[in-house]
């Protein structure tokens, strides 16, 4: 019974510092990992390389169907 206790403490105290050791990395990794899938078509840019994307100078349509907002405030009415 006693040696049972003793080989279980073992593998488990081993199985902790093994993981220690080998959990980091395989983090790293999987970090590395999806990293790379999360930019998979963005350009190499040089450092220091400015570039400017223009906006559309397409107008925005308002929605005239939509109503007209008006602001309002809350009176209290202490009579």
């Amino acid at each position: 019974m006693l040696k049972a206790l003793l080989l279980i403490l073992i593998i488990f105290y081993s199985i902790r510092f093994i993981s220690r050791l080998l959990l980091p990395f395989f983090l790293r990794t999987i970090v590395k990992k999806a990293s790379r899938n999360m930019r998979p078509n963005e350009p190499k840019r040089r450092e220091g390389e400015v570039s400017i994307d223009k906006a559309s100078k397409q107008k925005k349509q308002s929605n005239s169907s939509v109503g007209e907002y008006v602001d309002f405030e809350e009176i209290d009415d202490k009579s």
